[in-house]
Parts: structure tokens; sequence; C-alpha cells
């Protein structure tokens, strides 16, 4: 015998029995786990047990066994304005805007996340989108998610100028990237 925590099914969803039973001369039995595929991304591997249940008539070695279940679903990518407001330079310092970018779905390797700057603020003019310490040589509308982390502040630092223009804007919209995440519909720019 051996034991599920939950109720499993076949492929034609009939409940899986908990029974092994060994010919004569058999040494082992294979269990089959089907994968149902599904559109929902798991944020952490999944995983089937087997435990064997102990009997007079066999010795137990090892009592469980364990597959890990790979979801093939694409990360899932959206966009918010953390901090919406940012000012120039005045007696009290820069302040400065923040943008999060966060992705769903595995974190075990990096995710480069592209999009487009917009608004009415011009880049480089008005504002940077760069930390003091990221590398200049990246390209400006391209950010890196590294392995273990599914969030990314993009921080909009604005440049003192001596000339009054108004409020003006920065628009981040992400672009899809389809061999690599899928942008969540509900958040794909933010200003």
């Amino acid at each position: 015998d051996y034991g599920f925590d939950s109720t499993l099914t076949n492929t034609s969803g009939v409940a899986v029995t908990n029974d092994v039973v060994f010919a004569a001369g058999q040494t082992q039995a294979k269990i089959n786990v089907h994968v149902v595929n599904d559109i929902t991304q798991q944020t952490r591997p999944r995983r089937a047990q087997v435990s064997l249940v102990s009997s007079a008539n066999y010795l137990l070695d090892p009592e469980l066994a364990e597959v890990t279940l790979v979801d093939n679903d694409l990360p899932l990518v959206s966009i918010i304005a953390l901090d919406p407001r940012a000012a120039e330079a005045s007696g009290y310092g820069t302040n400065t805007g923040a943008f999060l970018i966060r992705r769903e779905g595995s974190t075990d390797g990096a995710l480069g996340v592209y999009f487009q700057i917009g608004g009415t603020a011009s880049h480089e003019v008005d504002y940077v989108l760069r930390r003091a310490d990221e590398n200049p040589t990246i390209p400006i509308d391209l950010r890196l998610l590294y392995p273990g982390s599914n969030t990314l502040v993009l921080p909009v630092t604005p440049l003192p100028d001596s000339s009054y223009e108004g409020d003006e804007t920065v628009t981040i919209s992400l672009v899809a990237h389809p061999e690599s995440y899928v942008v969540a519909t509900n958040a794909t720019s933010a200003t």
C-alpha cells in the first residue's frame, strides 16, 4: 500500500487507488504521475509525494518518494508607480520618484524586462532612470530581475535646471517578450 496527502485522479478523472500488486518475481512497480498543464503560474515548485505504508509482509527502503512538478508557464510581469511624485532639488534636496517592476512565477533565473519610456519629461534632460551604482552600458529600456528576486525598483531622479517648466510626466510601458515573460494586462504601464 502507499498513501497520498490528497486525492489524486488519473487523466480520465477517476480516483487513483492506493494498491500496488507485485507478480511473482517482480521487484519494482511504476506509479505514473501525469501532470495537467494549466495557465496558472506557480510561484514555487509543486511536488507529488508517495509514502509507503508499512506491513509485516515487506520491509520499507525508502519509505517516501517524491516527484517535482516543473511549471512551464512564463513569468507574469507588471509595473506600478511606487512613488509617483518626484521633484527637482530645492533647499531640502532632490525628491526621487520610483516605479516597481514585479514578476510572478519562478525566480530561479535572471529575467530581462523591456519597457518603453514616455511622458512629457525628457530622459537625461529632465530626469534619469539609473541608480548611481548601475552599469551605464545596460540599455536604458532594459532592467534585470536577478535570480531569487521578484521585484525591482526603478528610481526616477529629477535633474535640476534653471527654467520653470511646470509639472511633467514620466511613463514606463512594459514591452511584451513572448519567449521570456507575459505582461499583466492590468499593469502594462505607470506614470
